[in-house]
């Protein structure tokens, strides 16, 4: 009430009449970006063109990235869990060991996903790079084409096991369906497919 504030465009300081204090604002690149898993703040700027776009891919690869850590680790849990209670008070869980190779099987197909992202993928290419570039550029064309083929394969009849135990039930935990487990088949291969037609990133 009855103060005035300054605050020049394009400047760094606001003045505040009625406290005679004056705030400094940091300078830009000072100022921490945030993150959102893990992709930097100036590539949200870019949301209104992220389908297809660098944006999702990124956000696809760190989802998966994290959500197979976090499998992983709880089957690494569950394993010595189990080594624990069997050797140590010679009671063992009965369910560890059918979760835990399931969470390995997820945890195997994302990661073969996120690989074909990353491209790596072992690869031997004494041939290749003894051929030169036509070569090199033929080898890619049949990679893809034979790549395409078998994760296409693999995700139809995954697709048609996991609907063939669509009413299926854990062994050792009824109450859960095992389709689960099955999904784990097509989900990978779809995105391996996915990441594998993914459009490059043009070189500016």
């Amino acid at each position: 009430m009855g103060g005035k504030s300054n605050s020049p465009v394009g400047g760094n300081c606001v003045e505040a009449s009625w406290s005679g204090a004056t705030y400094q604002n940091p300078p830009r690149d000072k100022v921490k970006s945030t993150h959102l898993f893990n992709v930097p703040r100036r590539t949200l700027r870019g949301i209104p063109h992220f389908l297809g776009g660098e944006f999702m891919k990124l956000f696809i690869e760190n989802f998966i990235s994290k959500s197979a850590s976090y499998i992983l680790g709880a089957a690494v849990v569950l394993v010595s869990l189990q080594i624990f209670l069997r050797f140590i008070f010679n009671a063992p869980l009965t369910w560890t060991e059918e979760v835990d190779r399931y969470l390995f099987v997820w945890s195997v197909y994302l990661g073969s996903a996120l690989a074909v992202a990353k491209k790596a993928h072992i690869r031997v290419t004494i041939l290749i790079d003894l051929g030169g570039p036509k070569l090199e550029k033929i080898s890619q064309i049949l990679d893809t084409s034979c790549c395409i083929i078998a994760f296409s394969f693999v995700a139809y009849f995954g697709s048609k096991l996991a609907y063939a135990n669509l009413n299926a039930r854990f062994y050792t935990l009824e109450f859960m369906p095992l389709i689960l487990f099955y999904l784990s088949v097509p989900i990978g291969m779809l995105l391996s497919l996915l990441f594998l037609l993914w459009p490059a990133k043009k070189e500016r």
